[in-house]
């Protein structure tokens, strides 16, 4: 299991509460990385979300599960690559990112764009295999450059964001009946909201 869902809640809880029709943009890290529970979590909440992958089996599959739930009229589903196409147009209230590995000048595009799509006051969330996972048993590609911490983001982002959360969060993940210890990166900012 990737991101735990509980946590996720905790995190956006004060938006999902907020009772009026928001807008979210998450991208995804391909076919073996693509977790919907976001995707489908918001848009059970009444949420417009735009999921986007550069993978085109990953936006079968989750349109696929987005109908099984019966929230396929929530979600568009883009096959794209968002390096070379950007986003889809925004603002939106929720920009998130969701275990993208790429070469640091690629995440660093990638980042940028995301922190450029948040509408004021709204928040960008980003996760991520944390680096320290390559010390242990749980299969991750052998590349330390695709992997990144949340400060290295909060380096990246804007003086009109506010951090909110910048930290390596622990989970256990069960590796062939052993309880192994894990960590996401986890960064949430929000953007501040200017008047005028």
């Amino acid at each position: 299991p990737t991101f735990e869902k509980a946590y996720l809640i905790h995190l956006l809880q004060d938006m999902l509460e907020a009772g009026v029709e928001m807008r979210a943009v998450e991208t995804h890290g391909g076919y073996f990385e693509i977790d919907t529970t976001q995707d489908h979590g918001l848009a059970e909440r009444g949420w417009n979300v735009v999921a986007v992958d550069i993978s085109s089996v990953a936006v079968e599959r989750g349109r696929r599960q987005a109908e099984g739930v019966g929230v396929a009229d929530r979600i568009t589903w883009v096959h794209s690559d968002v390096l070379t196409d950007g986003l889809p147009a925004g603002p939106f209230d929720l920009v998130s990112s969701h275990y993208t590995h790429l070469a640091s000048v690629d995440r660093t595009a990638l980042f940028s764009r995301c922190f450029d799509a948040v509408a004021p006051g709204g928040t960008v969330l980003i996760v991520a295999h944390h680096p320290s996972d390559l010390d242990t048993p749980i299969r991750r590609p052998p590349r330390p450059e695709l992997f990144y911490t949340a400060e290295e983001i909060a380096a990246q982002v804007g003086e009109d964001f506010t951090v909110l959360v910048c930290d390596a969060r622990p989970r256990v993940h069960d590796h062939h009946g052993e309880s192994i210890e894990i960590h996401d990166t986890v960064f949430v900012a929000q953007r501040v909201t200017r008047v005028g």
